[in-house]
């Protein structure tokens, strides 16, 4: 006998599926001990990396139950200005020198001399910067 299971949406905050995102925070982060991870993709934005060393990137909306206290990992893409190249910078030597995780944003910090402070990232007509993929538990 086999079955399928429906795929579904995984709820962000209660207001999406409250009922749903109750039922999966008992089953993953209550009555075990694993944990329920989940992930928001939030974009950059404009960037001009050249001439700005930093940038604040907002992920909190208002009705949001993420606390900054339950991020586990985050994960930055950078897009190039010809858009034909997408890099982790967190793999990448000389890349970011910080990520700082606040209530409602996260600010990014380039290295100065370093791999994105060049022409090569200095654009604000390309569509975003890049990505920013924040992981955190219920």
């Amino acid at each position: 006998m086999s079955f399928k299971i429906p795929l579904f949406n995984v709820p962000q905050n209660k207001t999406d599926n409250p009922l749903l995102f109750n039922w999966m925070s008992l089953l993953f982060g209550r009555w075990s001990s694993t944990e329920l991870v989940l992930e928001r993709v939030v974009s950059i934005g404009d960037w001009d990396m050249d001439s700005t060393a930093s940038v604040t990137v907002e992920y909190k909306t208002a009705n949001d139950i993420l606390d900054f206290k339950r991020i586990r990992s985050v994960q930055v893409l950078i897009i190039n200005d010809a858009e034909d190249t997408t890099y982790d910078a967190g793999a990448m030597k000389d890349a970011l020198d910080s990520i700082a995780i606040n209530t409602t944003n996260i600010t990014l910090t380039r290295t100065t001399s370093g791999f994105f402070d060049g022409t090569g990232y200095n654009s604000t007509s390309i569509t975003t910067r890049g990505y920013v993929t924040i992981r955190y538990i219920t």
